[in-house]
């Protein structure tokens, strides 16, 4: 007996199972208060993509000043001159529980976003592609920032994506893939609170995780205002303007020779810089 051609409904239902099978390899861990308009607008957003996910809440410190047992106010005014915001530690609370929840979790890779997210169905493709790179699994990977320019090396390419490694400090944290060992570390190393989750992230000679990211970026702002509140920069005194100035000196060296061993572990030394406008 002949083998008979595959009918159209059979092609079609292999295609629904690839593409079942591929959203199966994305599991995204989504920061947001669920009660809230966003929170619901986030969960509908999601289950409208069809992926695996899972809601960490948002955190609202509930503790009097200074609001965590965590967050190390003298180390803050040494480096900085001014005290955290509140919001500015409750994230940074919340995606400590995300990352507990990856280090528990049953996935290894997990995408981590905040609630002011916006993924286009064009562009969710290209995420669950991000999955395939066993090079980064181990690495901080964002899909987003802030800068409105984005200077970077050229790292490695899958597909479509570059991954690319910045020259200059990128803050965001609305949307980055960690695996269960890059969470552990993250969490061993913010025991001590004293700058926001995005700085933190940043500061790879804290935390010792380099950080890459997609270009093009995959994920864009939906336009909506930060639940973090009002943050503002207030004149500081002289002599504690001249105490910040040596720890920000001492970290900048710090800083710089971080990033060139990422440099040289991930053989970019000689690769030339590239200047972007950011395309999100």
């Amino acid at each position: 007996m002949q083998d008979r051609e595959p009918t159209l409904e059979v092609w079609f239902k292999n295609l629904i199972l690839l593409i079942h099978n591929s959203t199966e390899m994305l599991h995204i861990l989504a920061i947001c208060d669920i009660n809230s308009p966003k929170g619901k607008a986030v969960n509908q957003r999601l289950t409208d993509l069809g992926v695996s996910y899972e809601i960490i809440p948002a955190v609202f410190p509930r503790e009097p000043y200074p609001w965590s047992p965590l967050y190390d106010e003298k180390k803050r005014m040494r480096i900085n001159g001014y005290p955290m915001v509140k919001g500015e530690i409750g994230c940074f609370l919340a995606h400590r529980e995300a990352w507990k929840a990856v280090r528990s979790g049953s996935h290894d890779y997990v995408l981590i976003l905040e609630d002011d997210f916006k993924i286009t169905p064009e562009n969710l493709a290209k995420i669950i592609s991000v999955t395939e790179i066993k090079e980064a699994r181990n690495l901080i990977t964002l899909l987003l920032i802030a800068n409105d320019k984005f200077s970077f090396r050229r790292w490695f390419k899958h597909k479509d994506i570059h991954l690319v490694l910045p020259t200059h400090n990128t803050y965001s944290t609305m949307a980055y893939f960690i695996s269960k060992q890059s969470a552990a570390t993250l969490i061993k190393h913010s025991e001590s609170i004293f700058c926001p989750v995005d700085e933190y992230t940043n500061m790879e000679f804290l935390h010792h995780i380099p950080l890459v990211h997609t270009y093009p970026h995959l994920v864009e702002h939906d336009g909506s205002d930060s639940a973090i509140g009002l943050r503002t920069k207030p004149r500081i005194k002289i002599f504690r303007k001249i105490i910040r100035n040596y720890f920000r000196f001492v970290w900048t060296i710090k800083d710089k020779l971080s990033r060139f061993k990422i440099r040289l572990k991930l053989g970019l030394l000689s690769t030339k810089i590239e200047t972007h406008r950011n395309p999100s």
